[in-house]
């Protein structure tokens, strides 16, 4: 059996990422999360070896983000941790 050969390629998903999270802009990193949380979730019964790909490679970027220590108001605290819960779904 041959390995999967991923349709997003895990370094397009990170860059898309980090470059939200390098330039400290919380709202669209949250923003390009949900989109990739989103896209995961298009493949979750069409193409199980995508949808795990991409949830992998999200859980992966959200561990390292959350393992800076990064200072946050309350409210930004409530946003990130509402979008947690969403990434644990996956």
């Amino acid at each position: 059996m041959l390995p999967y050969t991923p349709i997003h390629s895990e370094e397009n998903i990170r860059t898309d990422l980090k470059k939200h999270e390098n330039t400290a802009d919380w709202k669209l990193f949250l923003g390009q999360i949900k989109y990739w949380r989103e896209i995961a979730e298009k493949y979750r019964y069409s193409n199980k070896s995508e949808f795990e790909h991409i949830s992998n490679v999200i859980k992966t970027i959200w561990e390292e983000f959350k393992k800076k220590n990064y200072s946050f108001s309350d409210d930004e605290l409530l946003e990130i941790w509402c979008e947690e819960e969403k990434i644990n779904l996956l």
